[in-house]
């Protein structure tokens, strides 16, 4: 190991004075960088030729006056002189071509809160080579640059099990409900929490057939939930959901699909009611039923999965089963700083949409 500076046992510096003080000139001379790893102390005193002692209280100080940072799990960090000190650094890892509202400000309101709690926030997207595999050159490149805790948005088993074999701690933000094996913690988005008050609403409300309709299998699925309560249910799915790149191209798929039922049967299918399991679906399904002349609820009465801020909207308010991204945002942020500051995961870490009773059921 080669230290950019001596150590001078006749000096009238003492020993701790010169290794702080050579330690600020490397750093002014650029021998180190922002955000380099220093190696171990133990190593680096045998390096210089002085006891651990003395080492440790040069860290002490050099720490003091923010010119290096120790960080858990990663060790001591070059931070510069004159430069702000974070408590560490968050990386977002997530998929590409998975760009949702909900996300956007799920994740806009972490980086807020941990940036407000002195942690520097990084997002990496994760793309796809020339044969559609996941690519992980530039999130191994920032893993490499001394990572407190790497959080994974959505299920995706490839990138599950590549951020299982590096050597950084890691969330999960998905359905659940265990934790994938090397994760430190999943924080478990429960789509289906509220399909029992749901159909439990539908048989006080007397619905005797209700047509759940999406774009993705077993998505906020609440089948199962109506059929033990004695309710007649089905499903329609329009797409199995993988080619959808844009909101809108979900949104034109669900119109069209409306619109050539019913030009076909007229409106003899419909149901007593439809469960929109995409706000995107029901958007585009309403403005189909709408333009056809038929009435909600006098018709056909609706409920829907909604993420709040975003809709749909209708001049009636919406029965829904409604996500939350700042709220749930706030609280994945509260969690994630309880684990970094203690190392432990919190226990029962689960997201869940809340059932709203409106006009529409």
């Amino acid at each position: 190991m080669q230290i950019p500076f001596n150590i001078y046992r006749n000096s009238r510096e003492s020993l701790t004075d010169q290794i702080v003080n050579g330690f600020k000139r490397a750093v002014a001379a650029g021998d180190y960088r922002r955000g380099e790893i220093l190696p171990p102390a133990r190593d680096i005193a045998k390096s210089l030729g002085v006891s651990f002692t003395v080492m440790r209280a040069a860290l002490a100080r050099l720490t003091a006056e923010g010119v290096v940072n120790p960080r858990r799990h990663v060790g001591t960090e070059i931070v510069g002189i004159g430069v702000p000190i974070y408590q560490g650094r968050v990386l977002m890892v997530i998929p590409d071509g998975d760009d949702c509202f909900y996300q956007n400000i799920l994740v806009g309101r972490l980086r807020r809160q941990l940036s407000d709690a002195g942690y520097l926030f990084v997002q990496e997207v994760v793309g796809r080579d020339s044969d559609g595999c996941f690519d992980f050159t530039h999130l191994d490149f920032t893993l490499s640059q001394g990572i407190d805790l790497a959080i994974q948005m959505f299920d995706r088993p490839a990138i599950t099990r590549h951020l299982a074999s590096q050597k950084v701690p890691w969330f999960l933000i998905g359905d659940g409900p265990d934790a994938p094996e090397g994760a430190a913690g999943l924080i478990h988005v429960d789509r289906c929490a509220v399909a029992g008050k749901f159909a439990d609403h539908c048989r006080k409300a007397k619905v005797k057939s209700v047509l759940q309709v999406g774009v993705i299998p077993h998505d906020a699925d609440a089948l199962g939930a109506l059929r033990e309560r004695g309710v007649k249910a089905e499903e329609w799915l329009l797409h199995d959901g993988g080619a959808f790149q844009r909101i809108d191209e979900v949104q034109r798929c669900a119109l069209e699909a409306f619109e050539k039922r019913i030009a076909l049967e007229g409106r003899k299918w419909l149901p007593d009611l439809l469960f929109f399991k995409d706000d995107f679906v029901a958007a585009g399904a309403m403005t189909a039923l709408l333009r056809n002349g038929i009435k909600i609820p006098e018709d056909v009465r609706v409920v829907t999965w909604a993420n709040k801020g975003l809709g749909p909207v209708y001049h009636r308010s919406f029965t829904r089963m409604e996500m939350d991204p700042v709220a749930h945002g706030e609280k994945i942020a509260d969690w994630i700083l309880r684990y970094l500051k203690s190392g432990k995961p919190p226990k029962n870490m689960v997201v869940a949409p809340v059932y709203i009773r409106g006009e529409t059921l």
